[in-house]
């Protein structure tokens, strides 16, 4: 009997992060699992810089700032023109995705006007495995170019917002910046692996609103329309219900 396609779409929708890997992702909702407080739990963020600031800093008081990175990296990470690089990637699949599922379709529609002994069902059955794996295949394909390329756009995210931070901490005549979130002690997650990522953000026990620089920092990069309107929902590629066939006759795949 011919199997029925899988559900395959590349979706543009945050929320399809934790969804599994049949779709490829384009929104936020994938930053948290690539545990980037772990990775800048405590570092330091911003120092003054060069021969001049060292000598000055042996003989200037110390100064603590926190930011809130994980947030700040979010924002950039979410911006209109990341977002539009990632919504046509996940439409360049989609399409191919539809297009074979269209093709599945029409073959399934053929093998049910075929009786069961027909000759013709076995090739049929065989095209079918085929596109069926082609199609597999292409969505792998699409999940891993997504993902290299929001971890390109990660990395670059990062490197602004440290640039904008250091700069910040030299004009405000802060001697250290750690990457920490502070306020609110409520986890929002509901699991144990983002509970601890959130418990990770947060490793400066005692801090002052005066001293997190989170607000001015966020406030050097635009709003993107991600965060300003509510989201989209996901538009998956259409995908016809499974359809009984008939079955291939004794020996043949199915």
């Amino acid at each position: 009997m011919l199997s029925s396609p899988q559900q395959m779409c590349v979706s543009a929708d945050r929320a399809s992060i934790g969804r599994g890997r049949a779709r490829a992702w384009v929104r936020g909702g994938a930053l948290a699992a690539l545990v980037i407080a772990a990775g800048m739990v405590g570092g330091m963020l911003a120092s003054p810089s060069g021969a001049a600031a060292q000598g000055a800093a042996a003989n200037a008081p110390t100064r603590l700032a926190t930011v809130d990175v994980f947030a700040v990296v979010e924002r950039v990470w979410l911006s209109d023109t990341n977002m539009a690089a990632r919504t046509a990637l996940a439409e360049v699949t989609n399409k191919e995705l539809e297009a074979l599922n269209t093709k599945m379709s029409e073959m399934r529609t053929k093998a049910e006007g075929l009786g069961p002994d027909s000759p013709e069902l076995k090739t049929l059955a065989e095209q079918f495995q085929q596109v069926q794996v082609e199609a597999q295949q292409k969505q792998s394909q699409g999940n891993t170019e997504m993902e290299r390329v929001s971890t390109l756009q990660l990395g670059d995210a990062y490197q602004q917002v440290m640039l904008e931070a250091q700069k910040l901490a030299n004009e405000l005549g802060y001697t250290h910046v750690l990457a920490s979130k502070l306020g609110d002690l409520t986890f929002r997650s509901t699991t144990m692996n983002g509970a601890l990522q959130e418990l990770l953000a947060r490793p400066v026990v005692v801090g002052t609103k005066e001293d997190d620089l989170t607000e001015r920092l966020m406030a050097k990069f635009p709003v993107p329309a991600a965060l300003s309107a509510p989201a989209a929902a996901p538009t998956p590629v259409p995908v016809p219900d499974p359809a009984a066939t008939p079955a291939a006759p004794a020996g043949q795949p199915k």
